[in-house]
């Protein structure tokens, strides 16, 4: 049994989606630019935790490994969020299309109308 596409589509509330996004657009924006203008963190609490196998690693030697930690965090916090952002601007550019065929179609309507109302003028003479 084939999925019905067009029948999921109906189902999507496009007036939702479309006023909703420029605002999500911009959210993603403001999102991207706190993110890459923030700078890491200088200092590292102490962990509590302590490991059971072996000998317990130095202080030096935890702050390195938090400082690593932390900036494999913040490197795949700046790729999510460059994803984010091209995601918005995709939607952004999907809206902007939507809306020129959105008056497209109400042109052709229109011309359709006229076409329509032409042709039965010509009829009835």
């Amino acid at each position: 049994m084939p999925f019905n596409w067009i029948a999921a589509f109906k189902i999507i509330p496009w007036t939702d989606v479309i006023a909703a996004a420029p605002t999500v657009a911009r959210t993603a924006r403001d999102l991207w630019r706190g993110i890459s203008k923030t700078r890491p963190t200088e200092t590292v609490e102490a962990r509590d935790d302590v490991e059971t196998a072996g000998t317990p690693p130095s202080m030096e030697e935890e702050i390195r490994s938090l400082r690593a930690e932390l900036a494999e965090t913040r490197a795949q916090l700046l790729s999510s969020s460059e994803v984010l952002r091209a995601l918005a601007d995709q939607d952004e550019k999907l809206v902007g299309a939507i809306e020129v065929l959105r008056v497209r179609t109400r042109v052709l309507a229109i011309v359709c109308v006229a076409l329509v109302a032409a042709c039965v003028m010509l009829l009835l003479r």
